[in-house]
């Protein structure tokens, strides 16, 4: 057998030590969020509004556009999400935010209130003052929460949809389960993931499979009353109109965001995306030819 060098032996372990802690601390916070969606099914609080859609579809976008107390104050991914039920989330996020601090969630506030930006930051990671009453909107954005679309009565669902050539290149360029076709490995996604695994064999097929079988469910409901459709591309070709919705939608006005909106990067284009939307089964009725 083949020892290695002393040195690439320390290296290893060095990075070992720092590695192998995360991955257990990530599977312990997986292990964690054992809500499912039966579980979840149930009236809500009044003023919850969902933000959610597939993966890679605009959602982070939507949810910092949509940041605008004390009108609305929106949380993105916080993990409670995937633990408490949602009538549980939604009534303590609420009284959080009414405290005038609100921790819970990814979004870097400080950036999106300094200069626009949407960036990430680990859940909980800051404390942010936030300005909220007991008239506010509260939204949350899990894009999973596609899943409660038809479970949550007296909820504001805002769906985000997206061409499905974007969509499958961005899980390929993601990485990890994104890539592999499958959502987070939680209770919540357990029924979907194995479902996609059974019928998709290649992970170039799970990846639109993934995007089809969202938004398959997205148009079972896209005519509901309490259900708003947003496409990706409204933000750069009909922004005021998008904005203009949103608000008759939520009945607050939000035309004002505070996110700055960069132009977007050339659509996918050429055989490989035309390949894509005509196996996708849904990107023709969402539009997407």
């Amino acid at each position: 057998m083949t020892r290695l060098p002393q040195s690439l032996s320390r290296t290893g372990s060095r990075i070992a030590s720092h590695v192998l802690p995360a991955q257990r601390r990530w599977r312990r916070l997986q292990q964690s969020c054992t809500l499912t969606p039966a579980a979840a099914e149930g009236k809500m609080p009044s003023g919850s509004v969902i933000i959610c859609g597939c993966p890679r579809s605009g959602t982070a976008l939507m949810t910092a556009a949509l940041f605008q107390p004390p009108s609305i104050v929106t949380v993105m991914e916080p993990w409670d999400g995937l633990r408490l039920k949602p009538s549980e989330l939604f009534t303590s996020i609420r009284q959080e935010a009414e405290s005038g601090n609100l921790r819970r969630g990814r979004l870097r506030i400080d950036l999106l209130r300094e200069n626009g930006e949407v960036r990430w930051q680990p859940d909980g990671a800051q404390v942010f003052d936030v300005s909220a009453n007991s008239e506010s909107l509260i939204g949350v954005k899990w894009p999973t929460y596609w899943q409660l679309l038809g479970r949550a009565p007296a909820v504001k669902f805002v769906v985000c949809v997206r061409d499905p050539a974007e969509v499958v290149r961005s899980f390929e360029q993601q990485g990890g389960r994104l890539a592999q076709g499958l959502d987070y490995a939680v209770a919540f996604n357990a029924d979907v993931n194995n479902s996609l695994q059974d019928r998709f064999r290649s992970e170039e097929n799970r990846r639109i499979g993934f995007y089809d079988t969202v938004n398959e469910h997205v148009l079972r409901h896209r005519d509901d009353p309490d259900v708003f459709v947003a496409h990706y591309e409204r933000w750069f070709v009909d922004r005021s109109g998008l904005l203009s919705d949103l608000s008759s939608f939520l009945g607050v006005d939000v035309t004002e965001i505070p996110v700055k909106i960069r132009p977007p990067a050339s659509a996918p284009d050429g055989k490989a995306a035309d390949q894509i939307r005509a196996r996708s089964t849904t990107a023709k009725e969402l539009g997407y030819q």
